[in-house]
């Protein structure tokens, strides 16, 4: 007689032939109440076929075709589809009872489906899109009007009892968040936009503005350009060493003490019979005026009066004109 072995059990064919031909490796069809245990742990009577077999089966998708009822399900259990309970607290759809506005159907520990309480927050009540009530504690509370504040200050909002919530575009006032804006308003595009308002935000604003280096470096204090007295360029070590017609003066554009000649500047020629000496474009000083005899003995009338030399009063103390 041939043999097979089943989970450390040898069996003979001539053994299990007759009740192959009612056992289901499909567990397809129904369920009806579980024979008596028949003590055997590798096939275990908790449910049957249609046929009032052992439903067998290799994994649970194989007892998929039991129906093991509300908060009941077949699981594939050493070889056998075995009806088990449903973990308390499933959802379930036939409750033993009539189910209040705060109330969900949950299976219990015994496996029934029974009313219990709500989740705190779940919808109640008759609302419509515009309208809100929630349970809490199993108690429906006092129905409020949605929210429908997007947090947008360019859009209208507004609740469509039919639609629910809808936002428009506005042109209102707004705030862009940037300090250094002003005149925020909602534009076209739906957003919040103001006019530059600061001369400045950093201190590399102020270099690209600053069109005098002379006058030290800028930086941008509280939002405004502001120029560095400290590092100021100072030319005035360059003066004791500049000629009589010449000046210094710092170049904006290059931030250099640049030395020049400048023209019509008055000057001293050291001579006390002239005035109004000027430098020309040279750098010389010229004289403008003469007012006395400034050399006695070279036959000129240099002041222009009517003596010439020592025959001029200017040159009465002119030791040439000594008698």
């Amino acid at each position: 007689m041939n043999t097979f072995a089943l989970r450390g059990r040898r069996f003979a064919f001539a053994a299990v032939a007759p009740l192959f031909g009612f056992l289901s490796l499909g567990c397809a069809g129904g369920t009806t109440e579980a024979p008596v245990y028949t003590g055997d742990p590798y096939v275990v009577p908790s449910a049957v076929d249609q046929g009032g077999g052992v439903a067998e089966c290799r994994t649970t998708s194989e007892c998929s075709g039991i129906d093991a009822g509300t908060c009941k399900h077949a699981q594939c259990v050493d070889g056998a589809c075995v009806v088990l309970n449903d973990l308390p607290g499933a959802v379930c759809d036939e409750p033993n009872g009539d189910l209040g506005e705060c109330q969900a159907a949950r299976c219990d520990s015994a496996g029934a489906c029974v009313p219990s309480t709500a989740l705190d927050g779940a919808v109640c009540g008759e609302l419509d899109n515009c309208t809100r009530s929630v349970c809490t504690g199993g108690v429906c509370g006092t129905p409020v009007t949605r929210d429908c504040d997007d947090g947008d200050p360019c859009t209208t909002d507004q609740c469509n009892p039919t639609s629910g919530c809808e936002w428009t575009q506005n042109t209102s006032v707004c705030d862009d968040g940037d300090s250094c804006t002003s005149g925020d308003a909602c534009n076209a595009a739906g957003l919040c936009q103001g006019t530059p308002s600061c001369e400045c935000k950093t201190d590399g604003d102020c270099i690209a503005k600053d069109k005098n280096k002379c006058d030290g470096a800028s930086k941008c204090v509280e939002n405004k350009c502001e120029n560095d007295a400290a590092t100021a360029v100072d030319c005035s070590a360059i003066l004791k060493d500049l000629e009589m017609c010449e000046s210094v003066e710092c170049n904006e554009t290059t931030g250099k003490c640049d030395v020049a000649i400048e023209e019509y500047k008055l000057c001293d020629d050291g001579n006390a019979c002239t005035t109004g000496e000027y430098c020309n474009a040279a750098g010389a000083c010229i004289v403008k005026n003469v007012v006395c005899e400034s050399n006695c003995t070279d036959e000129k009338n240099e002041d222009g009066d009517d003596d010439t030399d020592c025959a001029d009063i200017d040159c009465e103390n002119d030791s040439a004109c000594a008698k």
